[in-house]
């Protein structure tokens, strides 16, 4: 074998520290955008940040209702909109995260690596993202010194897979519970009933949803006691690793789009309120353009380009925040219209075609980010959901809509002989809508209604 050496010219994609910063700020929310430009503006001279709600805009801005996953609507007023800015800092995933990543024992690569699968996650905490997808994207930050990219990418998932809380960045609802139950004791993980554990998540978490205890029995050929104790152990994971962590307390936001009604339809607007208000300082730039640069006033010259730049990025992620909330607004105009029962399917993928713009791009503008209209206020992520199958020729229906027909099916059912779950599917099979027993078992536990057993036993319906 002949060894020889040679050039090889190839290009390559690489972060720049102002695209870092312009990807950190695409995916903060309001309130950490406010703390972000505030540091930025003690720092630099050159940046003038201004706070304080500007009351022309406030007359413009119709009553909030506020929807949290734990409190009822809230009716805000326009007068109370400096309340919006009391979102305790406990309740920011993202920060908790990023904090877990910064004192991690990491290189720097993987350090970069971290912080994108963080931004990457939803709002359940998974990660939707295939590793082929990841590696592409990665690719420019990735350390050719730590081995094949695939493996660093899996390095930094198991890191991932460490922090708090238990089962984030799972790829799917098996790999949160697996994550999880590979963080039990370890006495634990060498019993029958652990094995027997792992097989039911990976294989037969259908059988879990509909409660079919004897098959499932029957399937693994195991003893009824070491069931018994899987399926505890399954009962104690969680499958929404988000959940534990987003405080109970009740949340304010501030909406960062308005969605109104025009004569050409429903249509989105940034709210003006929560624009970030930065400039620069007219004396400053007033000196600076006397001068001329040299090794004595080249930090003041820099300072000047930061705040130039740092501008420019905030322009930038107020213009992509609204062409995403445009695009979904021009999709889900029946959800504008009627609810629930109105949610089309859709994906960031579609959204990201429309946009022209990465998919985790989409990702990191819904995160944290909110929508006001008519029938209250959502985050962006709201709008995204599956596809249900309907007979040919129907129009397509998301997951949510089923959701709310099940729920309008319910409350409209005979308190004294409630429907079973086979039973609605029957009746939605009627109007065109394929949904297993199974799947409106599992929208209705989402939805935290009792089976039909339990029904009997709620106060009559009005």
């Amino acid at each position: 074998m002949k060894i020889s050496l040679g050039q090889l010219q190839s290009g390559q994609l690489t972060l720049t520290p102002q695209l870092q910063k312009a990807i950190k700020l695409l995916q903060m929310s309001s309130l950490e955008m406010e703390k972000e430009l505030l540091a930025a503006a003690e720092e630099n001279p050159f940046l003038e940040y201004d706070s304080s709600p500007e009351e022309e805009y406030l007359e413009a801005i119709p009553e909030f209702s506020h929807r949290t996953s734990s409190t009822q609507a809230q009716r805000i007023d326009p007068e109370d909109m400096d309340q919006f800015a009391t979102i305790a800092e406990e309740l920011t995933l993202l920060a908790h995260l990023m904090s877990q990543v910064g004192t991690s024992r990491v290189n720097e690569s993987q350090r970069k690596i971290l912080e994108y699968l963080v931004g990457c996650l939803d709002d359940r905490g998974y990660l939707r993202e295939r590793l082929d997808e990841l590696e592409e994207t990665l690719s420019p930050v990735l350390d050719p010194a730590d081995g094949e990219a695939a493996d660093q990418i899996q390095a930094c998932l198991k890191i991932l897979h460490s922090l708090d809380p238990p089962g984030i960045g799972a790829l799917n609802l098996a790999d949160c519970l697996s994550i999880q139950l590979h963080r039990l004791p370890s006495a634990t993980q060498g019993s029958t009933a652990f094995k027997l554990c792992e097989e039911i998540i990976y294989s037969h978490l259908d059988l879990v949803g509909s409660k079919n205890w004897l098959k499932l029995k029957q399937i693994t050929k195991c003893k009824e006691n070491d069931l018994k104790l899987a399926l505890e152990m399954i009962q104690k994971l969680n499958p929404s690793p988000c959940d534990e962590f987003i405080s109970t307390k009740r949340q304010i936001i501030t909406p960062d789009v308005i969605v109104r009604k025009t004569s050409k339809g429903w249509e989105a607007i940034l709210n003006p309120n929560n624009q970030p208000r930065v400039s620069l300082r007219s004396e400053y730039v007033g000196i600076i353009k006397n001068q001329k640069p040299s090794p004595e006033n080249e930090e003041f010259f820099q300072k000047f380009g930061e705040a130039k730049i740092l501008i420019k990025q905030i322009h930038q992620r107020s213009e992509t925040i609204l062409k995403v909330a445009k695009a979904i607004v021009r999709r889900q105009q029946s959800f504008f219209e009627f609810g629930d029962l109105g949610m089309k399917p859709l994906l960031l993928k579609e959204i990201a075609e429309e946009v022209d713009v990465h998919e985790s791009t989409i990702s990191r503008v819904t995160n944290e980010k909110y929508l006001t209209c008519i029938k209250g206020t959502f985050s962006l992520k709201y709008f995204f959901g599956a596809q249900v199958v309907q007979d040919e020729g129907m129009n397509q229906v998301s997951s949510k809509a089923i959701k709310a027909l099940i729920k309008k099916i319910i409350e409209a059912e005979p308190s004294t002989k409630p429907l079973s779950d086979g039973a609605i599917s029957d009746m939605l099979a009627k109007e065109g809508y394929q949904v297993a027993r199974r799947t409106i078992a599992k929208y209705r536990e989402a939805l935290r209604i009792p089976p039909v057993s339990l029904r009997k036993t709620w106060p009559s319906k009005k």
